[in-house]
């Protein structure tokens, strides 16, 4: 419904997440790719460090955000105490101890990207909502960049009034004949879609949206 890369059903039952809202947790971070890169789309700050998801580097990495805070404070300190007139030996002995909380930061930061990345969550048999993959005819811009090929079909069902001629399908996506034939079987096997002959074509559909003068549900594709 919100276009975020996740299904309703999912989002409801699963994930705990807002199926009206592509961004559950306000952190400008869409919910399917908070799912696919393992933070949690409902915390605006899955690490708990204090910096929003959208704004850390390792979001799911609290040391990365905290070792970045001591090297501020330190470079701050240091330019304090230039102002006030140090010597050169006290300016040398803080620009040692700089380096040294430089270096422990690095190796904390280095720890933390050394650490396992979280698993990949997988999708549940039988649902339309897949992880965000690359669709085989290119990458799409703005949030379309989430949706898969069966999610774009899904995304045109709907601003169709749930159902569209499969020819129709065909012009919308720029994709072959044959291939939209496959993707719509495998959708149908699986009860995301529903195809019915209406003449020499095919109607696609929605639950709910069926056509008048069909003749046949599971009739050869006259697009394949």
């Amino acid at each position: 419904m919100d276009s975020d890369g996740l299904n309703d059903g999912e989002e409801v039952n699963k994930w705990g997440t807002n199926p009206v809202s592509k961004d559950s947790d306000n952190d400008s971070i869409l919910d399917g790719k908070e799912i696919l890169s393992g933070t949690n789309p409902n915390k605006a700050d899955s690490d708990g460090d204090g910096v929003n998801d959208a704004k850390d580097p390792e979001p799911m990495n609290p040391n990365v955000a905290r070792s970045t805070t001591q090297a501020s404070k330190t470079t701050t300190a240091t330019k304090h105490q230039q102002s006030n007139g140090l010597s050169g030996i006290q300016l040398l002995l803080v620009g040692v101890v700089g380096i040294g909380i430089f270096g422990a930061a690095a190796l904390l930061w280095r720890v933390g990207r050394d650490d396992p990345d979280p698993p990949t969550p997988v999708p549940e048999s039988g649902t339309t909502s897949i992880p965000v993959t690359k669709s085989e005819e290119g990458d799409a811009d703005g949030d379309e960049d989430i949706l898969t090929d069966e999610g774009q079909v899904l995304k045109l069902l709907r601003n169709n009034r749930d159902r569209m001629k499969q020819v129709d399908i065909v012009e919308e996506t720029g994709w072959s004949k044959s291939k939209v034939s496959r993707l719509l079987s495998r959708m149908e096997e699986r009860g995301d879609i529903n195809r019915l002959r209406v003449g020499r074509g095919n109607i696609v559909y929605l639950e709910g949206a069926k056509p008048n003068g069909a003749r046949s549900p599971h009739e050869e594709d006259s697009y394949s």
